[in-house]
């Protein structure tokens, strides 16, 4: 079960590939939209619905709680996902879905064969609920079940070592924080434990990046060479 590479091994996480809620080959407007709260939580309130968009919290939690060198991609396009994939040498690529996107996943399954087929591809979240998805999908591992105890316990790390949290979440659908790091400009977010430091989101209209990389010389409390938290809308 344990990567042979460990701790050395290159990890690649990502959520499926942007655009959402169109009428494709990978779903619809009806059964794959983006929005949790406005589709399903509050969607009985007509306009006073919360509309905010909600980042992939548990690939950043892993992200943030292994010592592997860890790329991420929260909501990638297919483009800039393939990019990933053959601009780097990855030996773990992580896919995490709910179960409407499965046809996202399948495909990313498939484009990692092609552009990285020396990486072992893992799929979790949600979408391992499919039943017989693993005759669906070309995937080395379906993970079900808590995803940082797994990820630590394949790269050869302890799995039962205390968390590294941070204060997630967003209010209001304006203030966006991530996981332990705190965002600085436009620029790198620093990989350090500091108290975090909250930005403006401008939205999915206009679109937000923002890059982690650990050789920040603002902070190197944490030095994690090759990791990077790449955050797309």
């Amino acid at each position: 079960m344990r990567h042979p590479k460990g701790t050395r091994a290159r990890v690649l996480l990502s959520s499926v590939f942007k655009p959402f809620a169109q009428d494709d080959e990978y779903g619809s407007r009806v059964i794959n939209p983006v929005e949790l709260y406005h589709n399903q939580v509050t969607r009985a309130q007509g306009p006073f619905s919360l509309r905010m968009f909600h980042r992939s919290w548990g690939l950043m939690f892993i992200h943030q709680n292994i010592s592997a060198p860890c790329t991420l991609l929260d909501f990638p396009t297919r483009e800039r996902f393939v990019q990933e994939l053959t601009a780097h040498d990855y030996d773990v690529v992580g896919i995490s879905s709910i179960v409407v996107n499965i046809g996202k996943v399948r495909e990313m399954c498939r484009l990692v064969r092609r552009h990285s087929p020396r990486s072992t591809i893992v799929v979790a979240g949600h979408v391992t609920s499919t039943p017989g998805i693993e005759k669906t999908i070309d995937a080395d591992r379906v993970v079900r079940g808590e995803g940082v105890a797994w990820m630590r316990a394949f790269l050869g790390e302890d799995a039962d070592r205390p968390f590294v949290t941070g204060a997630g979440g967003c209010r209001g659908g304006a203030v966006a924080r991530w996981m332990g790091r705190r965002a600085l400009g436009d620029g790198a977010v620093s990989a350090g434990r500091k108290p975090l430091r909250e930005r403006a989101h401008p939205g999915a209209a206009t679109g937000y990046r923002a890059r982690v990389r650990d050789d920040d010389r603002r902070d190197q409390s944490r030095r994690r060479p090759g990791a990077a938290l790449v955050l797309e809308t």
